[in-house]
């Protein structure tokens, strides 16, 4: 009688596993904001950028590096009419910033510093206290804090899929979406160099919330920018990629994403004291964000 019971149990353990692997999934990555939701949030990121410019056989090389760390809590005050945030409240927490590779961090607001975001056509305004971030604030929340621009081409469109999913499906992006939302006549993206694909990994849990977790990529080649006043930056070739866990309650916002973008491009500059002389350089841009939040009730 036990050997039965035990087989039944066995049978029927298989049977649900069979029948939640098979178990299909809508993705719905943009999901609607609405005044008065708050969530705790932990943000860090880095950027570099890297210029080498070639003088016969010397190599003149150029550095920029930013790394930043903000902590706290995120409050939506006002949505545009399809519900996304154009003005939030960061009430901090932890704000710090390292300007050089090796830097110890620094302090650069306190904690229960108020910091309104706005956006402004497709620019953010960064206001505390009536007045804008001093500079070192403003570079960390220019890298941390985004707001979703005013592009009709949104990441349901370039990422998404319509078909209900099973894990470990992929699709690929679409390169038209993509190209479209770049929305700017200075970029030049040829839609037959682009490629890229989302993936559903796996279903998680965080804090008992039953999550989506997928990953993608992008890649291209061929990309040139122009440069107003300046020289084309061309060759360019870019490689993005991210990962995102997006609750199954779609009332709620992802509640990790993590994206790393790397990009080369070749061209030509001057120097402030040789401004006649035109010199070959290459540009090296990386960038990586993590955020993870979870919504709270007030």
């Amino acid at each position: 009688m036990k050997k039965g019971w035990l087989s039944i149990l066995f049978v029927l353990m298989l049977f649900f596993s069979c029948a939640s692997e098979k178990e299909t999934y809508q993705v719905q990555m943009v999901r609607d904001d609405r005044v008065g939701d708050v969530y705790e949030f932990m943000a860090s990121g880095w950027q570099q950028v890297e210029e080498f410019i070639y003088q016969g056989e010397d190599v003149l090389t150029v550095e920029q590096s930013l790394t930043a760390v903000l902590n706290g809590t995120r409050k939506v005050l006002a949505v545009d009419r399809k519900h996304r945030s154009v003005s939030i409240e960061i009430i901090v927490e932890k704000c710090e910033i390292a300007r050089k590779k090796g830097d110890v961090f620094k302090k650069i607001l306190d904690p229960g510093s108020r910091v309104t975001v706005r956006r402004i056509n497709n620019a953010r305004e960064f206001i505390m206290d009536g007045k804008p971030l001093p500079q070192d604030a403003r570079a960390v929340f220019d890298l941390l804090i985004t707001l979703a621009g005013e592009s009709d081409v949104d990441d349901d469109q370039v990422f998404g899929t319509s078909e209900p999913r099973f894990v470990g499906d992929q699709w690929p992006i679409d390169t038209a979406a993509f190209v479209k939302g770049l929305g700017t006549e200075t970029i030049n993206l040829p839609g037959d160099t682009l490629k890229g694909e989302v993936t559903l990994e796996k279903i998680v849990d965080i804090n008992g919330i039953r999550c989506l977790e997928l990953k993608g990529r992008i890649d291209a080649s061929k990309l040139s920018i122009a440069q107003p006043g300046g020289f084309p930056l061309e060759n360019g070739v870019f490689y993005f990629t991210f990962s995102t866990k997006l609750p199954m309650d779609t009332s709620l916002q992802a509640l990790f994403a993590e994206n790393r973008l790397d990009i080369e491009f070749t061209g030509k500059t001057t120097l402030k004291d040789q401004p006649d002389k035109v010199l070959p350089m290459r540009r090296f841009i990386r960038k990586q964000l993590r955020v993870a939040q979870k919504p709270l009730v007030e």
